[in-house]
């Protein structure tokens, strides 16, 4: 077959870095990222042409299987470089550049061609599926973007970029100095604005440009100078309008210290692509900020001052954004053994360390993410510190999540203008929790303290708590990586909580409200897992449904045949508020190796809608059933084949390939307003043989009605009020708030 035949498209509307155009219409910025015009533009910094070939199911729902390898003529193929890879899953032969993967769209499978002596004439060739796909790279360099689509494959080329990485001297922002013994500040989440920019809300902005102010005075009085400050992310609120960089520019210009710049995930818009091709559009608001600021025209650099190196590292949050950058994690795991020999600190917008309350970890980067990255600067153990923001925590909270992993510090600091979130109890201090953190460097040693807009001062250990890694294995790894048994392990909780995976929860010093334990249920081993609202519901404080109380256990099955679940459970009378938003459930997942073919929910109480981490899958493919609210044991039969067949009439579970079960087991509650609690007993988990029905002793179980199941917006639309989330109303009058929603249009 010619390659017309195949060539489903060769280019779209093409992206603002290929055409010049920018990204919002009235941005009045002069800065425009590159535009390459010739092969010579496209060559990074150590001299390869960078080309992304991202593997992909064409069908949004299905994985496919691929098989092929790949051919260059008229370069040198320097390396291919694998990303997105799954064990067991996909596989590449570097002796003839053959793989064979299990691609889908929800992850997709990379592969970075590093191509040296490369000229127009360089043709990239790639088997695939008995089929070939040819293409020069002069070709690819005309439209930026080509797209080829075959027996429900689906294959994208790229360039890829790199004027937007480098090592930097701070000689270019005004640093003169180079001394072995200095101090730096960091402010994290500022997340400040214009109270007069349409989308912001006016209140929300006012309180944390008030705390920027107060953090800004607290610096500028602080008895040693800094030779730099670092804004740690989350620079501007709302989605990186172009007002809200020209407020924080104005408060910027009152610090008394050259400044830099860390992208997060409120600099962009939350819908932001950077597809097709090297799209870097999104941020252009941000470029144009940081251009203005301080000349720079990065998002991933580092920079040496005195005996140490600093890295700073992006963190937009935003759907794919790895997928279209893979070559950061190179250019980190390069730079990181360039400097092995040098003490280092690596700044990051997310952390990549546990936290424990929700939304996280739905609302960082996934586990594959967060693996690669440690395993990156972890390597040498130069990396004595990674900093981030991102969650506006409490002092407290801080320095009880700080953990160190294989070596490294791990420490969230608290935000420079947002408030903090509620994380059940109070703080060390009376005061706001707002604030500067000081980084002390003294030749190869360094104190990091925070210090709040009340001057209260917390110094982290230079040394802090192991994380246990074997038993958080959730944190690093996704469920489908979690060891598989043959039958369900300990399902009578008679060896506590041995064979099931927890996942990471904040406890509370006093009277925690998330208990996840073994213990004697009416004379029987049983899992009692509980939730209340958490304590100490401070003015300001943040407050968001909590979720993540909830331990899983992976099970091996023949693909195709996928046996039945029994257990027993009962709610506990004394803690549960059966009108409130709150529940318990088991979830049952079924994989196709690394691919999550189905969601099934069986929930007492309240269902909470998606309990799927963020970003991977939407509500609709969660399918809900209701169990019995009942205080005395009953015993659950879940057809598993039936009952996702009934919701799924054109598909047979026999077809998907189900080869893995993941049993999760949960509670959650809303964590707002009046205590909603929820307690339930789980024991006896077993595979068995397939019932004619699902049942509750011995009744029909039935799809959840919509009046049982909760999502955010559900009540009302999904807003700020005064800058605190709200997700229900306690009054039916709701023209308020229907008139606010309006007005962010």
């Amino acid at each position: 077959m010619k390659r017309r035949d195949f060539l489903k498209l060769s280019s779209l509307t093409l992206p603002a870095a290929m055409t010049g155009e920018r990204v919002f219409s009235e941005t009045k910025g002069s800065f425009h990222f590159p535009n390459p015009q010739h092969l010579s533009d496209v060559i990074t910094q150590n001299g390869e042409i960078l080309v992304r070939l991202k593997f992909s199911s064409a069908d949004a729902k299905w994985p496919v299987l691929v098989a092929g390898d790949i051919m260059v003529k008229n370069a040198m193929l320097a390396a291919i470089t694998r990303h997105n890879f799954e064990a067991n899953d996909d596989l590449f032969d570097s002796t003839n550049y053959s793989f064979r993967l299990q691609a889908h769209k929800r992850n997709a499978d990379i592969l970075v061609l590093h191509l040296k002596d490369a000229d127009d004439q360089t043709t990239v060739i790639v088997h695939l599926n008995q089929q070939v796909i040819s293409f020069a790279l002069a070709d690819l360099l005309k439209t930026g973007y080509l797209q080829f689509e075959h027996a429900s494959v689906r294959l994208d080329v790229n360039f890829l970029l790199d004027f937007e990485i480098g090592e930097i001297d701070l000689a270019q922002i005004g640093v003169r100095e180079n001394p072995d013994d200095f101090c730096f500040h960091i402010f994290a989440d500022p997340q400040g604005g214009d109270p007069q920019c349409r989308i912001n809300h006016r209140t929300r902005m006012k309180i944390h440009n008030a705390f920027i102010e107060d953090s800004i005075v607290l610096a500028n009085h602080l008895p040693e100078r800094p030779l730099f400050s670092l804004i740690l992310g989350d620079i501007v609120d709302s989605q990186g309008e172009e007002e809200n960089f020209g407020a924080m520019q104005h408060f910027w210009q009152q610090l008394d210290s050259p400044i830099l710049y860390e992208l997060g995930n409120h600099e962009s818009r939350y819908a932001s692509t950077f597809e097709p091709g090297y799209n870097m559009d999104a941020l252009h608001n941000f470029f144009d900020a940081q251009k203005k600021l301080n000349g720079l025209e990065k998002i991933l650099y580092s920079f040496n001052v005195g005996k140490w190196h600093f890295v700073v590292w992006p963190d937009p949050l935003r759907s794919f954004f790895w997928d279209n950058h893979p070559h950061y994690f190179e250019w980190l795991q390069a730079d990181l053994e360039k400097y092995k020999n040098r003490p280092t600190m690596v700044f990051q917008h997310v952390p990549v360390h546990p936290i424990g309350i929700s939304p996280f970890p739905a609302y960082l980067e996934p586990a594959s993410i967060r693996r690669t990255f440690v395993d990156i600067v972890t390597r040498y153990g130069n990396v004595h510190y990674v900093l981030s923001g991102h969650i506006h925590i409490p002092v407290k909270s801080s320095l009880k999540t700080a953990c160190s992993i294989h070596g490294s510090n791990f420490i969230t600091l608290p935000a420079a203008g947002y408030r903090p979130r509620g994380f059940g109890e109070q703080d060390y201090f009376g005061g706001p929790s707002q604030g500067v953190a000081i980084v002390n460097i003294t030749g190869e040693r360094a104190r990091v303290t925070f210090k709040t807009v009340m001057e209260e001062e917390l110094t982290y250990p230079e040394k802090c708590p192991e994380l246990n890694l074997d038993r958080y294995k959730l944190w690093f790894n996704n469920k489908w990586e979690v060891t598989a048994e043959p039958n369900i392990v300990n399902g009578d909780f008679r060896n506590g909580l041995d064979g099931w995976v927890p996942e990471y929860i904040y406890e509370e010093d006093d009277s925690p409200s998330v208990i996840c334990q073994a213990r004697q249920v009416d004379d029987r081993p049983a899992l009692y897992l509980y939730n209340r609202i958490r304590g100490y519901q401070a003015p300001g404080q943040d407050r968001l449904p909590q979720t993540i109380n909830r331990m899983c256990q992976a099970v091996q099955v023949k693909p195709g045949h996928v046996p039945a679940l029994q257990f027993q459970y009962k709610l506990d009378r004394k803690n549960c508020d059966l009108l409130g938003y709150c529940g318990g459930y088991v979830w049952i997942e079924g994989y196709d190796n690394s691919c999550r073919q189905f969601n099934l929910v069986y929930s007492a109480g309240t269902a909470f809608a998606n309990p799927i981490d963020r970003g991977i899958e939407k509500i609709h493919d969660v399918f809900h059933f209701h169990l019995p609210d009942t205080f005395d044991w009953a015993t659950v039969q879940v057809n598993i084949q039936k009952d996702f067949e009934s919701m799924e009439p054109d598909q047979k579970i026999a077809d998907l390939n189900v080869n893995r079960l993941v049993f999760t087991l949960g509670v959650w509650t809303l964590n707002e307003g009046t205590d909603q609690p929820f307690a339930i007993c789980f024991t006896d988990f077993k595979l068995t043989k397939n019932p004619s029905t699902s049942t509750a002793n011995g009744d029909a179980i039935q799809i959840k009605t919509p009046e049982k199941i909760w999502w955010q917006g559900k009540h009302m639309p999904f807003i700020h009020l005064a800058g605190e989330h709200r997700y229900h109303l306690q009054t039916t009058d709701k023209t308020l708030f229907e008139r606010e929603f309006e007005r962010f249009g």
